[in-house]
């Protein structure tokens, strides 16, 4: 028999995700039970439990090469928030950092699994030696993030967004790059 109703109240707003430990790269589901709100309503927000993951990597080059990795480049990511809003307003607390990282040689470094359906600010916090900080310009071909226009920093940052309907790739890959530091001596 069809609904005659859906739930539209607050708790079918509930994501159910609970914030990891501070420390720790995961998060969880809360525990929740499926139920019948009256005898004609169904509730059809409830999740079965599946939480979808993507694996984030930031790729580290030069921008007037980029063919050449940058070694070196620090990264912090804070998160998980539930909203683009709740990003962009976000203190970016250590509280809310899940971690920073540094690129390898091959100019990459892993973000570790991340909730698909949350959202995530990634910062350059530090750049690479002999590399501008503040030239940091950045592309990603899931069009998966967008600027940092918050107050929580004054460095180059971003938002990783939820990806649209059509993205179903979970390998996300944000490209990075700088501007290298010119020295002159006279």
């Amino acid at each position: 028999r069809a609904p005659a109703l859906v739930n539209t109240s607050a708790e079918a707003a509930d994501n159910n995700f609970a914030k990891a430990p501070s420390g720790t790269t995961s998060s969880s589901s809360e525990r929740f039970y499926l139920h019948s709100t009256a005898p004609d309503v169904y509730d059809n927000t409830k999740d079965i439990g599946l939480v979808l993951f993507r694996n984030v990597t930031v790729k580290k080059t030069a921008a007037d090469d980029p063919n050449t990795p940058v070694e070196g480049a620090e990264f912090t990511i804070y998160g998980p928030y539930n909203s683009l809003a709740d990003a962009q307003s976000a203190s970016l607390s250590s509280a809310e950092s899940l971690g920073t990282y540094i690129t390898r040689a091959n100019g990459e470094v892993s973000l570790g699994h991340r909730n698909w359906f949350q959202y995530y600010v990634i910062v350059e916090t530090k750049a690479a030696p002999g590399y501008l900080l503040d030239s940091a310009t950045f592309t990603n071909t899931d069009g998966v993030l967008e600027k940092y226009t918050g107050t929580g920093t004054a460095n180059p940052a971003w938002v990783l967004t939820v990806p649209g309907d059509g993205v179903t790739n979970t390998n996300q890959v944000v490209n990075v790059t700088n501007i290298r530091q010119a020295r002159v001596d006279l």
